[in-house]
């Protein structure tokens, strides 16, 4: 890597040199200092980058710099609105943001966060994660009727069949999100169970059982 770093010195404005850098020293084994040194030089040289704007927020979010990491996110979206990539790490990093506030009974952080998680997917054709957290959450508070309500809106914009109520079920337990609110999406898979699954939907089955 030092030929090209080289070449940095000579043509610092070549962005994809700068690129080819900080992915090496990220997948360089030992002392991670260099690669977050050169994500930070990265950004200073390029500070409305996306492309390297996005490797920042990931060195971030390996940090565990949430609110930096945030920040960057945020500002790849107002460069490119359409990344579902960022959006989508952005989604789950609140969400899993606010399960840790509400861990450790920072109730109001918790709401706060997921209502940023629900606020990124807002236009999104499908995207309904945030949604159902938030309502998972309002479940375990007890505000049953919001709860619902969120829950009823993400199965809406989710895409027919037995992959969402699969997801509510699994997460809903990992959750711990009371039985009797999980039990109208078991009686939905119990109706799905006796249908062929839909073709497009039987790898994204196989995926969700691996995970949980």
């Amino acid at each position: 890597v030092s030929h090209l770093e080289k070449s940095l010195e000579l043509d610092p404005d070549d962005k994809q040199t700068w690129i080819r850098v900080i992915k090496w020293h990220k997948q360089a084994p030992g002392n991670s200092t260099p690669y977050y040194k050169w994500v930070d030089k990265g950004v200073k040289k390029f500070p409305n980058d996306g492309a390297i704007l996005t490797l920042a927020m990931d060195a971030a979010f390996e940090k565990k710099t949430f609110v930096k990491a945030s920040r960057l996110g945020m500002r790849v979206l107002e460069l490119d609105p359409i990344n579902k990539g960022v959006r989508h790490k952005l989604v789950n990093a609140h969400i899993s943001h606010a399960w840790k506030q509400y861990s450790q009974r920072k109730t109001n952080l918790a709401i706060k966060e997921m209502a940023k998680a629900h606020a990124l997917e807002q236009g999104e054709t499908g995207e309904y994660w945030g949604r159902v957290h938030e309502g998972f959450l309002a479940l375990r508070m007890e505000n049953t009727e919001e709860g619902l309500v969120l829950l009823k809106e993400a199965q809406k914009i989710a895409e027919p069949g037995i992959v969402f109520p699969l997801r509510i079920v699994l997460e809903g337990e990992r959750r711990k999100v009371p039985d009797k609110h999980l039990k109208p999406f078991r009686d939905q898979l119990s109706r799905y169970n006796r249908e062929k699954p839909i073709q497009n939907q039987v790898i994204e089955i196989v995926n969700l059982i691996d995970y949980y």
